[in-house]
């Protein structure tokens, strides 16, 4: 009931800005790529577990002279172990996040400035298990925080790259211990929630309708109430969009 309480808030606060400012362009895309995490639950174990997963995106696209709009959906499953192997954790992620950010300041037609947020709604799921032991240790959380964020675009010629950073200031969280999932609102300040993100991406247009881009991701998420979870992931992506208008 709380997970769709919340995807309706979602969509309520994003459909009013869909249609703020005149349209240039629509595009969808994919997106695919490895991605390293190494994450922490210190509810379960002070090790620190690492490995590599292989998420996929699909996201839509409004841009105007003015205007960004980036909804996205994110999916990924991962093994990771500890540097022992002793301790084996399956994790599975996945968001629904929307960005919007208004042209700010310019350089030469060239260097644009954006300011913006990002409304990000996130699930995470990790079964971890203790070498031939039957117990396995069941934790997550869902997540839903709006961050400030800003973007810088260089346009060259056929070539785009732009560096995005956002950090949450709000967010509402609900966790749960081993067994059983608290149906609690938990509102979080900085103090017990933080994260950290910096995308950097390099696009170029192969065609007037298709175009390629290429991500790097850099993530950092501190849960510090509740769990202590800590999750620290680099992320490299291929995208491929195709321009609809």
């Amino acid at each position: 009931m709380l997970l769709k309480k919340n995807i309706v808030l979602f969509s309520f606060v994003m459909l009013p800005v869909w249609s703020f400012g005149q349209t240039k362009e629509r595009q969808i895309g994919l997106s695919f790529g490895p991605a390293y995490y190494a994450v922490r639950n210190n509810s379960v174990s002070t090790f620190t577990h690492t490995g590599v997963g292989w998420p996929i995106l699909c996201f839509f696209r409004l841009n105007s002279e003015k205007n960004r709009h980036h909804a996205q959906f994110f999916y990924t499953k991962s093994n990771l172990e500890s540097a022992t192997r002793l301790v084996l954790t399956q994790m599975e992620s996945a968001y629904l996040q929307y960005a919007y950010h208004r042209r700010i300041a310019s350089v030469n037609e060239k260097i644009s400035f954006f300011a913006g947020a990002v409304l990000n709604y996130s699930g995470f799921y990790r079964a971890t298990s203790w070498g031939n032991s039957f117990s396995i240790d069941k934790t997550g959380e869902f997540i839903a925080s709006l961050s400030p964020s800003v973007l810088c675009e260089i346009s060259l010629k056929e070539n785009t790259i732009s560096i995005q950073a956002w950090s949450s200031v709000l967010a509402n969280a609900v966790t749960n211990g081993h067994t059983k999932w608290d149906s609690e609102t938990n509102w979080l300040s900085i103090a017990d929630f933080s994260n950290i993100d910096v995308r950097i991406a390099y696009s170029r247009n192969l065609s007037d309708k298709w175009s390629a881009r290429l991500d790097y991701k850099f993530e950092y998420y501190h849960l510090q109430k509740y769990q202590g979870v800590v999750l620290l992931s680099h992320q490299t992506l291929l995208s491929v969009f195709y321009r609809i208008h």
